[in-house]
């Protein structure tokens, strides 16, 4: 089981809706998003969580509210006392990405700006920059970002985050048991899942308004 939820932030949350979304959080997390500087951080924040929630929620037949996460410094999160299920959040610009699996998984999206060639020559193994390379002017940026959000992605799917240099694997050579799926792309963002699933994901977009509009229909939301 692989599914995948791109949820786009089209306006902000009102302030009734984001204070009904906080109340399903615990109070640990409160107190994270609160610590974050701007409303955008603190609202796609809490949007990344009531997401997983939500399709816990859906998937076990359980109220969101009633889902317990682990979010550990060191680590992957992870529901408590569900240990055959796992989740991801990555959240970039006006969207949030969650993906949940009965298989580890590691997801991200990111922000598609410019090539930044001398960032990939600097931390990319030298496969990736040439695949880079090779790409037209105008999709290199667009290539840039998907050989970032596979590294990210994968990093995140091992649980070592910043531990893993960047160059310690190529994303452009197979990787037994490993693979990347692009789950959304467009002129702003691109996101993929790290998977040991070759099935493609399930994936759902949604807007806020969608969200909040389906939110009701978990059972007891």
């Amino acid at each position: 089981m692989l599914e995948t939820s791109i949820l786009g932030i089209d306006h902000h949350l009102s302030e009734a809706q984001y204070g009904q979304l906080l109340q399903l959080c615990p109070a640990e997390k409160r107190e994270k998003i609160a610590e974050l500087r701007r409303f955008e951080d603190r609202e796609r924040s809490l949007l990344g969580d009531v997401l997983a929630r939500t399709m816990i929620g859906r998937a076990a037949n359980m109220a969101p509210s009633l889902i317990a996460c682990a979010y550990p410094k060191q680590g992957k999160p992870h529901p408590l006392n569900m240990p055959g299920m796992h989740f991801n959040i990555s959240h970039a610009g006006a969207y949030v990405a969650c993906s949940l699996s009965d298989r580890t998984v590691g997801v991200d999206i990111e922000e598609i700006r410019g090539a930044k060639l001398n960032i990939a020559e600097r931390f990319f193994c030298p496969a990736e920059v040439q695949y880079i390379k090779a790409q037209p002017a105008d999709r290199q940026a667009t290539a840039f970002c998907e050989i970032w959000t596979k590294k990210e992605a994968y990093m995140k799917y091992k649980g070592e985050g910043l531990g893993l240099a960047l160059d310690a694997f190529d994303v452009c050579q197979d990787m037994p048991g490993i693979y990347f799926q692009r789950v959304f792309e467009n002129a702003d963002c691109i996101c993929h899942v790290c998977t040991e699933y070759s099935q493609p994901s399930q994936t759902a977009y949604l807007d806020v308004s969608d969200f909040i509009r389906t939110f009701s229909d978990c059972p007891g939301a």
